[in-house]
């Protein structure tokens, strides 16, 4: 027989049971019969209740569970048949991206000044520097945690969500940095963070809507990669799927563990999990096809996909965005629907606000705005191999004028 009592949250204990859902504005947070852990009660006190409606047993003490993820988390780094490691255990974990020796003028002259040449563009960064380099930082840091450890660590995770959707700031004016990364290991934090920003800029725009809790499931789901083998790891980033049910029994075993740790309602969560189909139904873990699955699902592939392909990982280099645009386009009506590609790109561009190009009269400028409908053409701002600004110029107004190709940025 069981009483149900208002506790107070500085004396919740690990493994009391919930008597009521726990909401957050409409949405359930934490629904009745959970399980507390520590995790949870951190996120109860986070939200600033006095007390919370528990069950207790009549006559007997509550019980205590020291770590239920210990008891639920699946055991990642034995999923491979020769139960290699997790992949930031690896030697490639501390190899260093190699630098070109020699870069051409302009390369060397938007290294040194991009910042400054993108504000006096008019353009500002989606995320401050500073708090980018901060989270991502924690991110890694996370993410390394997990593959040393064997546990995550939603509560760091939740709370670089929180940030990440207090500092986002997207709008026409806004530009993404594509920067490289100095360790292979800080790739899949560096994807991690990218894709959140490229999502939000392309997807929500006009509005965050449940972001907070979409970042907190992405970083969530992305971490399982860092509890993956190896074999598994390059299974979903090199894009080869001959390993296609082992990755999806991992997911699903993750996202399990993930549901009964009630971080996020079950929507938002399973919205996450459904980024790895593919339009044509040969995705997993359940192989949906077409207007099956949900729109938003659909621009975190994208941005997932998109953002795999700008920094450099063991064994491929990265690429520039105009190229990670048309990969996007040649697997349209294959992995991606050809009306959200084009919906994709037309907000994000070949050449992204920002980037710099070179034009066919070997001019350089710096992209300020795209043309949906012409967007090998945007506006770009002129600036000279000293970095000295220029006029802008819309190059649909330019019919002899085009880009030529576009300044890796370093």
């Amino acid at each position: 027989m069981a009483d149900n009592r208002q506790v107070p949250v500085d004396e919740l204990q690990p493994g009391q049971k919930l008597a009521r859902d726990i909401m957050v504005q409409n949405s359930v947070l934490l629904r009745r019969g959970t399980v507390l852990t520590d995790a949870n009660i951190s996120r109860i006190m986070r939200l600033g209740l006095d007390e919370v409606l528990v069950e207790v047993a009549v006559g007997e003490a509550p019980p205590h569970v020291e770590s239920i993820e210990d008891i639920l988390i699946p055991d990642f780094k034995r999923l491979a048949s020769d139960e290699t490691p997790a992949w930031m255990s690896q030697e490639d974990f501390s190899s260093q991206v190699p630098k070109p020796q020699q870069m051409p003028v302009a390369e060397w002259m938007f290294a040194e000044k991009k910042e400054k040449l993108r504000a006096q563009a008019g353009l500002r960064p989606i995320i401050d520097p500073a708090y980018d380099a901060e989270m991502t930082k924690g991110v890694h840091a996370a993410f390394i945690a997990s593959a040393v450890k064997g546990q995550v660590d939603l509560d760091r995770l939740g709370d670089i969500a929180g940030q990440l959707t207090k500092e986002l700031e997207p709008g026409d004016d806004g530009y993404i940095s594509f920067v490289d990364v100095s360790q292979y290991g800080q790739g899949l934090a560096t994807r991690s963070m990218m894709s959140s920003k490229v999502f939000c800029y392309a997807a929500l725009g006009n509005g965050h809507g449940e972001l907070n809790d979409q970042m907190f499931s992405h970083l969530a789901v992305s971490n399982a990669f860092a509890l993956l083998p190896a074999d598994l790891l390059s299974t979903e980033l090199l894009g080869d799927w001959s390993e296609q049910k082992k990755l999806k029994d991992a997911l699903l075993k993750y996202y399990e563990w993930l549901r009964s740790q009630r971080i996020v309602v079950e929507k938002v969560l399973e919205t996450m999990l459904l980024r790895f189909e593919r339009h044509d139904g040969s995705g997993i873990p359940y192989g949906l096809k077409g207007e099956m699955i949900p729109p938003l699902s659909q621009n975190w592939s994208l941005a997932w996909h998109y953002s795999g392909q700008l920094y450099s990982r063991p064994k491929t280099g990265r690429i520039l965005p105009n190229k990670a645009a048309e990969s996007l386009v040649r697997q349209s009506g294959r992995a991606f629907a050809g009306a959200s590609v084009n919906k994709f790109l037309r907000k994000i561009g070949y050449y992204p606000n920002g980037a710099l190009v070179e034009l066919s009269d070997e001019r350089l400028g710096i992209v300020v705005a795209q043309n949906q409908h012409a967007l090998l053409k945007p506006v770009v701002r002129l600036v000279d191999t000293e970095g000295k600004m220029g006029p802008a110029l819309d190059l649909t107004s330019e019919s002899e004028l085009f880009i030529t190709r576009q300044v890796m940025e370093y």
